[in-house]
């Protein structure tokens, strides 16, 4: 069966974040026991930001076009994010059909998952561009559980486990950080095995939707375990807020600064998930915005949350729904509608 966002569910998933105040004293508590065992596995390391002097001042509101070669060298990305819609029997051998002949010479390590209590995951090696590839499922709306890790929107702390070096004030969307525990330990195995195999000195993270979410997180804790000669960088498509102002200032800080080059959060148009949960439940969009608007123009938006008219708070201000477009959370991006059955190739 094709998988398609509906309206209905994408719609859903606002409104309980509009209705969220209604609930805002019920307090829910984190089982420590879930994930205890495969965390006592994990090797604390120290978080590695750049230094100080490596971070570029904020330019807060400014909005940049980008140029067509700008925009092609993300395009292998905006393939990978769409192979991870295809379930790990596909990924393992490179053969899920025209999702994974867009990167042809893709060596798969590892993929797993089984779409419902793990999202779809792989990690492999990329020989044209020299880097490590981690890719993470969107929401699968063909099964419930995702949903419900969508509508999860109580925010709870971070785990130092996970993310060593997190403030205590950072949190993150509990269904998003449950998604992210059930690979993690897998992912940042493979991945380690990958770098050594390949003497990599790249990791690149990318993910759709839930898997946006998900693909953040990863970047984020794999930037805090790696050592720092190792790059880490991160293209999201339709990424929902993921966490609080803290987090989205402690992701900042951790590649970079504001507006650095390492992560980019990739929407379209009036995408209406990609503006939940809302503001008003004090989440918050970490900087790195890339936005198509009318016309197919991709802009580089400055800043955690640019109202300019050509980024996406300018384009759905106040998280409205009312004016948001459900259809264009799935892109086309530069050509490519994702979801491991849904892909249109567009004239280019």
């Amino acid at each position: 069966m094709p998988r398609r966002l509906t309206i209905p569910l994408l719609i859903a998933t606002i409104s309980v974040s509009m209705l969220y105040t209604a609930f805002s004293s019920h307090q829910h508590t984190v089982e420590a026991s879930i994930h205890t065992e495969r965390r006592t596995d994990l090797v604390k390391r120290d978080a590695v930001p750049l230094p100080a002097s490596q971070v570029p001042p904020p330019e807060i509101g400014e909005v940049r076009t980008l140029s067509a070669g700008q925009v092609a060298a993300i395009k292998p990305f905006t393939w990978y994010a769409n192979a991870a819609w295809c379930p790990p029997a596909q990924t393992i051998d490179w053969s899920c059909g025209v999702n994974c002949d867009g990167n042809p010479k893709f060596i798969p390590t590892m993929a797993g998952g089984d779409g419902f209590d793990t999202q779809y995951w792989f990690v492999g090696w990329d020989p044209v561009l020299k880097t490590v590839v981690v890719g993470h499922e969107g929401t699968e709306l063909v099964k419930i559980k995702p949903i419900v890790q969508d509508l999860r929107i109580i925010l709870q702390p971070i785990d130092s486990v996970f993310f060593p070096g997190a403030p205590k004030e950072a949190k993150v969307h509990e269904g998003f950080l449950d998604a992210h525990e059930h690979s993690a330990l897998e992912v940042h195995q493979w991945t380690r095995v990958t770098i050594k195999t390949w003497k990599a000195k790249e990791v690149m993270v990318v993910g759709h939707s839930l898997g946006a979410s998900i693909a953040l997180l990863s970047a984020l804790s794999l930037r805090a375990r790696l050592p720092a000669e190792v790059t880490v960088r991160y293209y999201g498509y339709g990424q929902p807020r993921t966490g609080n102002k803290e987090f989205a200032d402690w992701v900042d800080k951790m590649f970079g600064g504001r507006d650095n080059d390492f992560v980019h959060r990739i929407g379209r148009g009036k995408d209406p998930i990609a503006v939940a949960p809302s503001q008003d439940l004090t989440y918050q969009h970490n900087t790195g915005e890339l936005h198509i608007s009318e016309g197919e123009i991709w802009h580089r938006c400055f800043g955690q949350e640019n109202s300019d008219k050509r980024c996406l708070m300018g384009q759905v201000p106040s998280s409205n729904v009312l004016e948001s477009d459900a259809k264009d959370h799935n892109g086309p991006f530069d050509g490519i509608r994702l979801g491991c059955n849904n892909t249109i190739l567009l004239p280019e």
